[in-house]
């Protein structure tokens, strides 16, 4: 058992900022926990490193003080620089410095550049690494060193994505290719991935070329390849599902269309012949002249592919198609490429890597790092090569590659490509050079490529490579539509033109109220059937609540003991469309009238996930809708900030306990989309858990938690003591670990509960009615030739006595009978009242243990919770520095007289979390709530619940999600039905699908738990 502290003195040490001596310089040590560690080991990042070579890194700072605010930070053990460095290390960093300074120069245009170090925390060092801040200076500020302490730390603002990203991939762009590899490009939103892919269709469309996607679920790997592909038909509006559950996808130019047009009007392009040949630029009167230079011949077939699903089976792959030809003549799209068979990356022989950064939760744009494709996923050596990280399979990390590995003698075919390009129109960037730096340099292997992105990397460091392309039809949708902006879009050659030409599937009510930008204009539908509900809600966008209706399926599920997925999807199937249509009618809204459809595409019960996923999909196609794809969990969390139903909605950044029957996970909220796991479950979840003690327990509702804590609820005061438990986690790697494990806890309560029952002589419980149905259908079957039913009576051993009681034929005489009759009337009535204190002793007994269990759980979420907490105030105290400053500490003793809450505003961390979020089924929970409240309370924060009825699974929470991204301009495009009438192929769901990056902290043991939650 663990030694617990008094709440009071924990409560006293979580909101005292007790300060101690300022520690000299001369004694601050090294210490390897700190949170430059943790970007370093972090995978997922949303704002990935700027670098990270052999003895240092860098990244940007999360609180910068002016835009550009860098960190170089030494990997070498020393915390100051009055440690002693190896002269290598000392020379590395310098040059290192003087790389970085320039390049923030570079990217940021300031007027100056200041390099700061403090050593020791009297000098303002908070993390225990030696590092260098590099905070650039512009003119319109003083160049005096009062602007670093002119901020106080609770008015610098948190670094975001959407600000960060561009500047990153314009600083790694910036530096040299030693340090950030290739070319970097950062995508704010699907229109500008979906821009990406024109230019690289325009420039890699060489037959044999492989461009190899990586990055995690939901990353926009097929965004790309998305806009690769319609730039490669030419057809913007092109349907192109995911090829997830297809394997391979295939398509072709069709090129019949050109034959009918007489004057090339539509900008005709053969096979064979480059994109960039028969450009009509709008305004600019004719193509320009043909280059008179050979180009590539360009490829007949593009093939989508994603062996993701197939698992340990990815070498089927390598008969779906013959690779051979594909890689020799053809271009391969390939996602998921570490997982191909490696007999088939083996054959690719040129190609860009794509690495694509953050997660399918994730609202922050992409940045997206593209490398020669080189021998990257071709199976390696039997001896390994030298350096691991090097091999390129971290994804996640691609700027970490050796630099030394990449081709560097560019210099001297730099002047033989030149020579061969045609005069440009000023100010006018074509996507001829790039083809014509392909066609000098050779394409045989990597080395064109190399030119390519070495051609980018001079020419876009801060931009989407502009690409053009003759949309079929463009010009005389133009011509039969003047004036409209779909048209003139379709038209149109800039990587801006995207939205705009999609738009035309929302309809004109949805855009308009889009376009407004006033939310309170916004009617969304949110749709949610991940497990057994079926449920639809209505939500304005400043969030009035306009319906919400839930069909359950309580009942349903009962006869089986538990949630059946196939029975699960046949009840949502059933109830999808009147629970839709009643949420509609309540609202008063027709389907038309809506902006959007918001749906929970995962994690969940992938059969039940599809048909939410489907219907809203068709909702959306039918009435020209913008499509939300809404992430299970992040709605749980974003039901705490819909302001018509919470008193006190969630302020970010929080930390979020998800208490649920599928998930158990501690995460920092820091935004929508923008989520870290601090801690997740080794195997069962805390509701999970709750259900299976409750059907152990003899209750056959489902879910069986809350008639579990109502059973609790009748316990005896000690009931802990009677039955003790052992609190989990208590030894071993996750010891100090935010993470979770009831699975040992669930065992200890079902085997007490189990020995209670054969102890009292009670019997085994009975099957689900419909498993016992079939046992007994297959029992019968097996004693049919056994004999009768009166014969196995008899063969059971039991006597007259017995068999008279079951109503079976007892010969003797008259009188007997009514001996035995008496007899047997006093034998029950003694057997019942035997039976009747058994039962009452045993509902005693599981009320003590399930009140055992309940206060054990609760205190195991309160210890993993606590921790939690800590570990992001260690984090904002090295960030920010420490709430309570020397100066201060004097203060807080004589301030006795403020109130407990002034004391707690006064000492609140900079940086650290403004409030606990519990969501889920089980905060529903009093128990959990209760004690999760005090561990808030410990820390001066404010613990935020969803009303009750709101904790299970709804269809408002999931609106109100949708509401959140759509403010953030994050949605789809409604989908064109196929041939067939259907949007089936547009169907994706995600039934394990991360919320976000895990926290290395709680990755000491890398088994099931890390592979359960990122895959």
């Amino acid at each position: 058992m663990e030694a617990i502290e008094p709440p009071t003195k924990r409560r006293k040490m979580a909101q005292t900022g007790v300060s101690a001596a300022v520690p000299p310089v001369t004694s601050y040590r090294y210490n390897e926990k700190n949170v430059f560690s943790l970007l370093l080991q972090s995978d997922g990042l949303e704002i990935p490193l700027v670098y990270d070579s052999q003895y240092t890194f860098a990244a940007l700072d999360k609180y910068p003080i002016v835009r550009g605010h860098a960190l170089l930070i030494v990997k070498y053990p020393a915390a100051t620089l009055l440690d002693s460095l190896p002269p290598m290390v000392a020379q590395a960093t310098m040059e290192d410095l003087q790389a970085l300074v320039r390049a923030v120069q570079c990217a940021t245009g300031c007027a100056g550049i200041r390099v700061m170090q403090a050593s020791g925390p009297a000098a303002g060092q908070s993390v225990p690494q030696l590092h260098f801040h590099v905070i650039p200076v512009y003119l319109h500020e003083s160049s005096s060193t009062a602007l670093v302490t002119s901020i106080p730390p609770p008015q610098r603002s948190q670094l975001l994505a959407a600000d960060a990203g561009p500047l990153l991939a314009h600083i790694r762009n910036m530096l040299p290719k030693s340090y950030a590899p290739g070319y970097h490009v950062w995508a704010s939103n699907e229109s500008d991935m979906e821009a990406l892919g024109w230019a690289l269709q325009q420039s890699c469309s060489i037959p044999g070329t492989v461009l190899a996607l990586s990055g995690h679920l939901g990353a926009g790997k097929s965004t790309i390849s998305r806009g690769f592909v319609r730039a490669f038909v030419r057809d913007s509006l092109l349907e192109v599902p995911s090829p997830t559950f297809l394997l391979c996808l295939s398509y072709q130019d069709d090129t019949a269309y050109e034959d009918k047009v007489v004057d090339g009007g539509g900008g005709g392009e053969g096979v064979g012949r480059s994109a960039a040949d028969d450009e009509v630029v709008p305004g600019k009167g004719a193509a320009p002249p043909k280059v008179a230079v050979a180009l590539p011949e360009r490829a007949r077939c593009v093939h989508h592919m994603d062996p993701y699903r197939l698992g340990q089976k990815c070498d089927k792959m390598a008969g779906l198609i013959d690779f051979e030809t594909a890689f020799r003549r053809e271009v391969c799209l390939i996602e998921w490429p570490d997982k191909m068979p490696g007999s088939v990356m083996a054959m690719a022989e040129r190609g860009l890597a794509v690495d694509v950064s953050g997660m399918g939760a994730q609202a922050s744009g992409r940045l997206i790092t593209m490398t020669p494709l080189g021998d990257r996923f071709k199976p390696r050596p039997d001896k390994g090569r030298k350096g691991g990280k090097g091999g390129g399979r971290d994804n996640s990390k691609p700027a970490a590659t050796d630099p030394k590995q990449q081709p560097q003698p560019q210099e001297q075919q730099q002047q033989p490509e030149l020579a061969t390009q045609p005069a440009e129109t000023p100010g006018k960037s074509t996507g001829e050079p790039t083809a014509q730096i392909l066609e000098g340099a050779g394409v045989d292997d990597d080395f064109g490529y190399a030119q390519l992105l070495l051609h980018w990397r001079q020419q876009y460091p801060a931009a989407i490579p502009p690409a053009e392309v003759s949309w079929r039809g463009a010009v005389e949708a133009a011509e039969a539509n003047p004036g409209d902006a779909g048209a003139d879009a379709l038209a149109g050659h800039c990587s801006g033109t995207v939205a705009t030409a999609a738009a035309r599937n929302i309809n004109a009510a949805a855009a308009a109220a889009l376009e407004t930008g006033d939310p309170s204009q916004w009617l969304v539908l949110g749709i949610e059937s991940s497990c057994d509900d079926t449920a639809a809600a209505v939500v304005r966008g400043d969030g009035t609540v306009l319906s919400h209706q839930i069909a359950s399926q309580t009942g349903l599920h009962e006869q089986y003991g538990g949630v059946k997925p196939d029975v699960a999807r046949q009840a949502h199937a059933s109830a999808i469309q009147s629970t839709v249509d009643s949420a509609l009618q309540q609202a008063g809204v027709e389907p038309g009238a809506l902006t959007a459809v918001a749906v929970t595409s995962g994690p969940g019960l992938a059969l039940c996930l599809q048909v939410g996923v489907q219907y809203g999909l068709s909702l959306a196609a039918q009435h020209g809708l913008p499509y939300i794809p809404v992430h299970h969990m992040e709605a749980h969390a974003m039901m705490t900030r819909l302001p018509s139903v919470n008193t006190t909605p969630m302020l970010f950044p929080s930390l979020l306990l998800l208490v649920s029957g599928g998930h158990n996970m501690l995460v920092l909220c820091e935004g929508v989309g923008r989520h870290r796991i601090i801690g997740t479950t080794l195997d069962d979840s805390v509701g999970e858990c709750f259900d299976k003690i409750a059907r152990v327990a003899g209750i056959t509702a489902v879910p069986g938690g809350p008639h579990l804590e109502r059973l609790a609820a009748a316990a005896r005061p000690d009931a802990h003591v009677r039955y003790p438990l052992t609190m989990p986690l208590s030894n071993g790697a996750q010891k100090d670990s935010c993470n979770f494990s009831f699975s040992g806890l669930k065992t200890q309560v079902m085997t007490l509960i189990s020995q209670k029952r054969k102890e009292l002589g009670l019997p085994d419980l009975p099957l689900p009615p419909a498993l016992a149905a079939v046992a007994g259908t297959a029992g019968g079957s097996a004693g049919a030739g056994a004999g009768g039913a009166g014969d196995v009576a008899m063969d059971t051993g039991k006597g007259p006595l017995e068999a008279g009681a079951k109503g079976g034929d007892v010969e003797g005489p008259a009188e007997d009978g009514l001996v035995d009759e008496a007899a047997g009337s006093a034998l029950r009535a003694e057997a019942a009242a035997r039976q009747a204190a058994s039962e009452a002793e045993f509902s005693a007994a599981v009320a003590d243990i399930s009140a055992s269990f309940q206060r054990t759980a609760v205190r195991f979420l309160q210890q993993r919770t606590r921790r939690a907490l800590e570990w992001l105030r260690e984090d904002a105290a090295q960030q920010l520095g420490s709430a309570t400053t020397p100066a201060e500490s004097g203060d807080v003793g004589e301030r006795k007289d403020l109130g407990t809450g002034s004391r707690q505003e006064r000492r609140q961390q900079p940086g650290f979390v403004r409030s606990l979020v519990v969501a889920g089924g089980v905060a529903a929970n009093m128990a959990v709530r209760a004690g999760l409240s005090d561990v808030a309370e410990e820390f001066g924060l404010p613990c935020v619940y969803p009303p009750v009825r709101y904790c299970t699974d709804n269809g408002l929470m999931v609106a109100w999600t949708g509401v959140e991204r759509l403010k953030m301009g994050l949605y789809q495009q409604p989908p064109r039905r196929g041939a067939d009438g259907t949007i089936d192929a547009h169907v994706q769901v995600i039934p394990r699908w991360p919320i976000g990056p895990m926290d290395p902290r709680s990755t000491a043991n890398k088994g099931r738990a890390h592979i359960k939650i990122l895959h």
